[in-house]
Formats: structure tokens, C-alpha cells, sequence
């Protein structure tokens, strides 16, 4: 008796606590602080920071030495050219380079943005839908149990016309049949519920009390050039192209600058005095291996651009199908609904004029109660109906890109 007592205790204390008075926007916020968008929010700020970097100049380089020391015999007085020496070099790459490997990054941080807008527009729109298979098999589950009685109330009337000498015990075994069917889809109900709150729980920490947000759908010109997955692959287009220009500014010329100061000491008996020396050198990068190592660079960054121009079309044409496939399927389940509420409030009406005859005697109770368990089903299948239709409007509502023109309605 004590594990049954101590495995309920453990089954209390790991069930995922509900949350109490949270807003829509306040999850929101948690998710916006989700890892995955924390991590390419992270990468964008690395490739920003890069950006920036590209605009300084390399490390200078300082030296010491000495030149032209005798082996036989090291001293700096006695031979002319010998001298310590002092200097420094300086790398000053093309403007037209760095600027365009700027560009680079730059393009990557915009992309890794839009993809961190992404993620979070996925998101919500995951939790949104969750929130509404919620909603739907909570719905469900109460409809089933309303069915539970009603089966009882059929199975008494049918007992009570086997009591009075009518053979209809296929129906008592048919509504039995019922009832276990019910108790099945409670079953398999409440496991999907567990599957639905521990969704919740992975996306926000906690199942949401009481939340019943409205589901809009977002405002759209029906561009796929606004859908985010058609916004990054013009902006992976955007970075081969940036990626053209720094191969294209390789055959720019690189500058250097470097300068040397000699020490120089005189000689011991007077030939020659110990004046110091400098230099100062000014280089300059030639292209003069271009046709083995810029122009291959130049053409293969030129052809990475084509392959994005291609896949940016590619996406596009799929994104053309894709939206085609959810209105048309959207447009099925809200003619769906429509239908449905209409035949439940058809099925309504026969209930109530069955139950009006019923009351003078004219009929017996078993067509009420098979109508009412009737009306039942369908109200559950037009609860199923109307999730899968938010999940729709979620799913498109998550593709198209956040701005000014595409605000939910």
C-alpha cells in the first residue's frame, strides 16, 4: 500500500504546474528568450562585430636586428655597413577590399536576423497551435462524457423492453459497443492531451490556465517575396553577391608601408664617422598570377551567385505551391465548418420535434437518445474541424515576414 500511496505522490508533484494569469504577450516574451532564437541572435551580433573589424587595419609589425656584423671579428666600428637597426612595417589593404568583406558580413547578419525572426514566428505560431489542439480535445473530452449518461439512459430503456418480451438484445450488445468505443476515445483523448501540455511545457514551462487568445490571420498581399523562407533565400543571393565583390576587389591593388632606422657608430681610428641611416619603403601588390588565382577566384564566386539566383527561384516557384495548398485547404475546412453547423443545427431541430412527439406518445425514446449521441459526434467532429483549420491559419501565419504591411487583422 505504501508504493501506491508514494507513487501517487510522485505523480503529483511532476505533473506540469498550469500557469495562473498570464497574458498572450507575456508568453510571447518567453519565447522570445528561447534558445534556439537566443543562439542565432547571438551568431547575427558575431557577424555585426566582424563587420566592424573588417574597417581596421592589420597589426603593424616592429623589428630589431643588426646588419652586416663581421663573423670573425663582431663589432660596429670597424666595417662601414654595420649597424643596429629599428623599424616597423605597416599593411594597409584596398578600401574597395575591406569595405566589400564588410558588405560580407553585413549580409550575413541581416539573413541571421531574419532567421531569428523566423524561429520566433514559428514559435508562437507552434504554440498558438498547440494551444488550440487543447482547446479541441478538451472539447472532445467533454463531449465524450456527455455520452457516457445517454448510453446509460439507451441501455435502460433497452432493458426494459427485454424485460416486457421484445428480442432486440443486438441492441443492448450495439449499445454496449458504444460505450466502450467512448471509453476508448477518452483513452486516446487524454494521452494526446498529455502529449499537448508537455508540448506546452517545453515551449513556455508551463500549461497555460484559462488562456483563449483569438486566432487571426495575418494581413497579406499574397507576395511570396514577404515569406520568410523567400526573404532568406534572397538574402543568401544578397551574400554571393557580396561574395562576387570581394573577389572582384583581389585584383585591387594591397598597400605597405615600412621604415628603418640604422645605428650607426663611428670607427675606432677615425675612417669613416657614425652618422645614423633610415629607410623608408613604400609597397604595392601587383596582380601578376591573376589568371591562376584571382580570375578562378572571381569565377567560382560568380557562379556560387548564379547557384543562389537558382535556388532563390526555386523557392519561390515552391513557395507558390505551398501557399496554393493551404488557402485551398484552408478554404475546404472553414466550408467544412460551415457545413457541418448547419447539419448540427438541422440535427438540433429534428431533436427537438422528435422530442416533442416523444412527449405525446407518438414515438418511442431509443431515435432521441441515437439523435442526441448523433448531435454529440458531430459537434466533436466540427471541434476537429475548427483546430485544423487554426492550425491552417497558424501555419501560413508563420511563414509571412513581420513588417508594416503584414499585420494580423
Amino acid at each position: 500500500m505504501k508504493y501506491i500511496f508514494l507513487s501517487f505522490f510522485i505523480c503529483l508533484i511532476t505533473v506540469p504546474a498550469e500557469g495562473h494569469g498570464k497574458t498572450l504577450n507575456e508568453y510571447f516574451e518567453i519565447l522570445n528568450a528561447h534558445p534556439k532564437i537566443e543562439a542565432i541572435s547571438a551568431r547575427e551580433k558575431a557577424l555585426r562585430l566582424q563587420a566592424d573589424s573588417t574597417a581596421g587595419l592589420p597589426d603593424p609589425s616592429l623589428f630589431v636586428g643588426v646588419e652586416n656584423v663581421p663573423v670573425s671579428d663582431p663589432s660596429f666600428d670597424r666595417y662601414l655597413p654595420t649597424s643596429k637597426t629599428l623599424g616597423f612595417s605597416q599593411g594597409f589593404p584596398g578600401f574597395g577590399s575591406r569595405n566589400a568583406q564588410k558588405n560580407v558580413f553585413l549580409a550575413s547578419a541581416d539573413n541571421s536576423e531574419l532567421m531569428s525572426e523566423y524561429a520566433g514566428s514559428q514559435l508562437r505560431g507552434l504554440f498558438l497551435s498547440r494551444l488550440a489542439d487543447l482547446e479541441r480535445v478538451n472539447k472532445q473530452l467533454d463531449l465524450e462524457q456527455q455520452k457516457k449518461p445517454i448510453i446509460v439512459q439507451l441501455q435502460e430503456y433497452y432493458d426494459g423492453r427485454i424485460a416486457a418480451g421484445d428480442a432486440i438484445f443486438e441492441k443492448t450488445f450495439k449499445a454496449e459497443a458504444e460505450q466502450y468505443d467512448v471509453e476508448q476515445r477518452l483513452n486516446s483523448l487524454n494521452s494526446e492531451k498529455a502529449v499537448i501540455e508537455a508540448d506546452l511545457v517545453q515551449l513556455v514551462g508551463e500549461v497555460p490556465a484559462d488562456l483563449h487568445p483569438e486566432f487571426r490571420e495575418k494581413s497579406w498581399d499574397g507576395e511570396v517575396a514577404n515569406l520568410y523562407p523567400v526573404k532568406l533565400a534572397k538574402g543568401e543571393l544578397k551574400i554571393e553577391e557580396a561574395k562576387v565583390s570581394v573577389a572582384d576587389k583581389s585584383m585591387n591593388p594591397d598597400f605597405g608601408l615600412s621604415a628603418t632606422y640604422k645605428f650607426r657608430e663611428e670607427a675606432a681610428n677615425g675612417s669613416f664617422d657614425g652618422d645614423d641611416w633610415f629607410t623608408v619603403q613604400l609597397r604595392m601588390s601587383v596582380p601578376l598570377w591573376a589568371s591562376s588565382k584571382q580570375l578562378p577566384q572571381i569565377e567560382a564566386a560568380e557562379s556560387n551567385r548564379t547557384s543562389a539566383q537558382m535556388q532563390h527561384r526555386d523557392v519561390v516557384r515552391a513557395w507558390q505551391k505551398e501557399v496554393a495548398r493551404i488557402q485551398s485547404q484552408k478554404l475546404a475546412s472553414s466550408l467544412n465548418i460551415e457545413t457541418l453547423n448547419k447539419k448540427e443545427s438541422a440535427l438540433q431541430e429534428q431533436i427537438t420535434a422528435m422530442e416533442r412527439t416523444y412527449s405525446t406518445g407518438q414515438t418511442s425514446l431509443e431515435p432521441v437518445l441515437q439523435a442526441e449521441l448523433a448531435r454529440l459526434s458531430l459537434l466533436s467532429q466540427i471541434a476537429g474541424e475548427r483546430q485544423r483549420y487554426i492550425s491552417l491559419v497558424e501555419e501560413l501565419n508563420t511563414h509571412i515576414a513581420e513588417n508594416e504591411n503584414n499585420e494580423q487583422k
